[in-house]
């Protein structure tokens, strides 16, 4: 918190090159540079996570001359799964929008509504001005890929006639799934709408 102005939070940008594309809300808002940050990161502004482990093992033993049992177990980081977290990092994290509306007007029906004689718009008014704070996706610094186990068992039988039968299980365990977080999100009421208390 910014003990001057009691605003909560900064951006944090990669390098000083990172300023001239940036929306300038985002410098008059605050930031800092990754290095300067205290937190561990560099330029990437996520900090490399190195203790993802994916062993896989297989196994197959035969019973007599027809069957054999058939098993095997992975540990996977799927990148799918961290797709939301990596398009703000990875394409243009500081782009902005920004529209910039004329002085108060009335609004026309359109289509023509005396043409048509329907319209989607029916008149009104148009506010002027454009917001003053930047929209942020923010991304965890400590950021963990979600790891998936997969296992599977099988087994398989000749019949004869050049056929064979197969029954399989498999499964999939998911852990430390990425969800995001909507801090503009209402807090949970129990009472009616329209009572206080």
């Amino acid at each position: 918190m910014n003990p001057t102005t009691g605003q909560l939070g900064r951006f944090v940008i990669p390098s000083t090159k990172t300023l001239k594309y940036l929306d300038t809300r985002i410098i008059s808002f605050g930031y800092v540079l990754a290095k300067d940050s205290g937190l561990g990161v560099g330029r990437g502004t996520v900090r490399t996570d190195k203790t993802d482990f994916s062993p896989r093992i297989g196994i197959a033993y035969r019973l007599g001359t027809k069957s054999v049992i058939r098993g095997g177990y992975g540990i996977y980081y799927p990148t799918s799964a961290a797709q939301g977290i990596r398009d703000p990092i990875a394409t243009n994290p500081f782009n902005q929008g920004i529209t910039k509306k004329g002085t108060t007007t009335p609004i026309d029906g359109w289509p023509d509504a005396n043409n048509h004689g329907i319209s989607p718009i029916t008149g009104g008014k148009i506010s002027s001005g454009t917001g003053g704070t930047p929209a942020v996706n923010v991304v965890p610094f400590g950021l963990h890929q979600p790891r998936i186990h997969q296992y599977n068992a099988t087994f398989e039988r000749e019949i004869g006639w050049g056929s064979a039968v197969r029954f399989s299980y498999l499964g999939s365990t998911m852990h430390g799934l990425i969800a995001g977080k909507d801090l503009n999100e209402l807090n949970l009421v129990t009472c009616p709408l329209g009572q206080t208390s």
